[in-house]
């Protein structure tokens, strides 16, 4: 029984996500983020780095900024709890909730320092823009959910260029 449940969510699931592409007027895109891959390359043990974020529609837009290291696996991304390559101790970024106005462009602020004993490597994170309005979608008696977040993926090697990368 509880297989078939999950069996059943996956497919609603992939239904919801289908329809989502097939009908893109559902999900309009109201917020740019750029660039979405950030990589940067410490000196003196630091480096610093910024994120654009547009409003795109005709309201105003608030959203919570925070980060998490992640990983590529097979199954491709995945946020991690913890990891060897994680950046976010040594990540300060501001601001971490923000309102955009319509068609204007924030800028979050992002400054990343080692300690002089670090190792050296590439240290990586995802800081996430989340929209604090969740979506509401009614339609033919089911309703869906919808908390959008993009993700922008921050890169940064700590030392010289010859060190093995820490995997």
């Amino acid at each position: 029984m509880i297989k078939l449940n999950q069996h059943l969510i996956t497919y609603l699931g992939s239904c919801a996500l289908s329809a989502l592409v097939l009908f893109p007027g559902l999900a309009k895109a109201q917020v740019q983020v750029s660039p979405l891959v950030i990589e940067e390359e410490a000196e003196r043990g630091q480096a610093r780095g910024i994120i654009n974020v547009t409003n795109r529609s005709n309201k105003a837009f608030r959203a919570r900024v925070y980060a998490t290291p992640f990983t590529y696996d097979e199954n491709g991304f995945e946020a991690l709890e913890s990891s060897s390559n994680d950046l976010t101790p040594y990540l300060q970024f501001s601001p971490r909730e923000l309102v955009v106005e319509p068609g204007v462009t924030r800028r979050i602020r992002m400054i990343y320092r080692f300690p002089p004993s670090m190792e050296k490597g590439e240290y990586r994170a995802v800081i996430f823009t989340e929209n604090l309005e969740h979506s509401q979608n009614n339609r033919g008696g089911v309703s869906m959910g919808i908390v959008p977040r993009v993700g922008v993926t921050v890169y940064v090697r700590h030392g010289d260029r010859t060190y093995a990368s820490k995997s």
